[in-house]
């Protein structure tokens, strides 16, 4: 059965995400990976930035364990989850990562990122629109781009880019939502960034996320 309509939650945001509709494909093998770097012209983003070192991170929920790397700078942290509309429980595993938590919530001022996952069924799995995911987590207050291809390797989806945020140039948002066929998992990243650095990192968290089924 499906779950419907979903959402994702740290301790001060809420971002909606929608399933059901579009099996997922996954691009040809020999199609060059989505980096999310190549994103920073058309989000006017030029500054290089500082470079980042990483600490693996683990979080775990009853059912699934989510381990990825992290930047150590982006060190202001909470767990993230879904929460389902109809019942308001929460479910699925997850983390928000930045600098500074306020400002990440209240500004486009900080870089950092909201990184959520949760397990599928393979009838979720068939149905899965990353689309309409991503749609409905778009942010307001910014210029968006049109939705395209996501396909890094591991994670098959969609992703949207949104620049000028709060009438400033190079401050961006970007959404992505993907599966990952095997083991049967959904993620949801609603990201921020300033710098190519920024944009790097996201790469690297999306390229070390790993989500491991604990239980049924």
């Amino acid at each position: 059965m499906m779950r419907g309509s979903r959402l994702a939650v740290t301790s001060a945001v809420i971002a909606l995400l929608a399933c059901g509709g579009t099996a997922v494909a996954a691009a040809p093998r020999d199609a060059k990976p989505t980096t999310l770097v190549s994103f920073a012209k058309q989000l006017g983003i030029t500054k290089a930035g500082t470079k980042y070192a990483f600490e693996k991170d683990d979080r775990t929920s009853d059912t699934l364990r989510l381990t990825v790397k992290l930047p150590k700078a982006w060190d202001d942290r909470a767990d993230s989850h879904f929460v389902a509309p109809d019942t308001h429980d929460e479910y699925g595993v997850g983390v928000r990562a930045t600098t500074n938590a306020d400002k990440f919530h209240n500004t486009t001022d900080v870089p950092g990122m909201r990184l959520t996952a949760a397990g599928l069924t393979p009838d979720e799995l068939d149905q899965f629109d990353p689309a309409a995911a991503v749609s409905d987590n778009a942010p307001t207050g910014c210029r968006k781009h049109k939705i395209e291809p996501f396909d890094n390797g591991t994670y098959q989806g969609k992703v949207q880019t949104f620049d000028r945020c709060d009438g400033k140039r190079g401050h961006a948002k970007i959404v992505v939502s993907a599966v990952a066929p095997s083991p049967g998992v959904e993620i949801l990243l609603s990201a921020q960034v300033l710098t190519k650095s920024d944009l790097k990192a996201l790469d690297q968290i999306l390229s070390t996320a790993t989500v491991e089924k604990t239980s049924v």
